[in-house]
């Protein structure tokens, strides 16, 4: 119950509504330096458009954009979308990441002493030694253990998060706002799904400076001190990320067999009764 009063509380603290002030990141139309009161009024030209959603390859999206667009917005993740980025002259770019790269991502990010959430998760009076690791790269037995009660308290934090990104209304699933995102980027195959999804911008009148981006085509992601993926989850680890986060694995093709492998597609695919009985015989324990 906690890690559900927590991740209600997180979310309703960190993230702005509606009509919260949008900041932005970056923000070019013409190739000059924008405001928001500047994007909000252009009817003319077409505008990539990222919110930028940390830990799923937001940061090599937000070095790339400005480097082969010259229209484009990229949002703070505290405040996601603004209404007049659903104007019909945007083109709206999400990224995903596998739920358990995610997590174990946002884990050893907070056992190096970084991330907000880390913070939040401090303020809130949880005991950082019990739930972060102490020695890199954090998979000894201890550090594991320690991993495994931290995913007791992050609980829906990814589904939160996604969600709050995409502005999903509440009373619909990630699958059903779809259409509020033109194109989706799995951090686990960057530049093949960002070339494709620079292909759509193009098709619907987005400019994109195709030699630059074939020269940074290749760029390794940022470095952190962890091993595989795989290394850190045993099965009781990959059933609080599945169980927890059931929507994201109905609605995309993650594989509930190894929670680390991407999504098998850029688009939003499943149903959610297809795994209604593949979830009801996992996590009803």
């Amino acid at each position: 119950m906690l890690a559900l009063f927590f991740a209600s509380a997180f979310f309703s603290k960190a993230y702005a509504r509606w009509e919260s002030p949008v900041h932005t990141l970056a923000a070019r139309v013409n190739g000059q330096i924008a405001s928001d009161a500047q994007i909000e009024s252009n009817k003319k030209e077409f505008i990539w458009t990222y919110s930028h959603l940390p830990k799923t390859g937001g940061t090599m999206m937000r070095d790339l954009i400005p480097q082969v667009l010259d229209n484009y917005v990229i949002r703070n993740e505290y405040t996601t979308f603004s209404k007049s980025d659903f104007k019909a002259n945007h083109f709206r770019v999400s990224t995903i990441r596998s739920p358990c790269d995610y997590y174990r991502s946002l884990w050893t990010y907070g056992c190096e002493g970084l991330g907000q959430y880390k913070y939040d998760l401090d303020e809130m009076g949880y005991d950082m030694s019990k739930i972060y690791g102490k020695t890199a790269p954090y998979d000894g037995p201890e550090d594991l253990d320690r991993f495994t009660e931290w995913l007791k308290v992050a609980n829906n934090t990814y589904t939160a998060r996604v969600r709050e990104s995409i502005k999903v209304p509440s009373h619909q699933e990630i699958g059903e706002a779809a259409e509020n995102i033109h194109c989706w980027v799995r951090t686990e195959n960057f530049y093949p799904d960002m070339k494709t999804c620079l292909h759509k911008y193009e098709d619907n009148g987005g400019k994109v400076n195709w030699d630059k981006f074939k020269s940074v085509v290749g760029e390794t992601a940022n470095s952190s001190p962890h091993d595989t993926c795989s290394s850190y989850f045993n099965e009781e680890r990959r059933k609080l990320v599945m169980c927890n986060n059931q929507e994201l694995f109905k609605w995309f093709k993650f594989d509930l067999n190894s929670c680390c492998t991407g999504a098998v597609t850029q688009e939003v695919m499943r149903s959610p009764s297809e795994l209604a009985e593949s979830f009801a015989q996992a996590c009803s324990a």
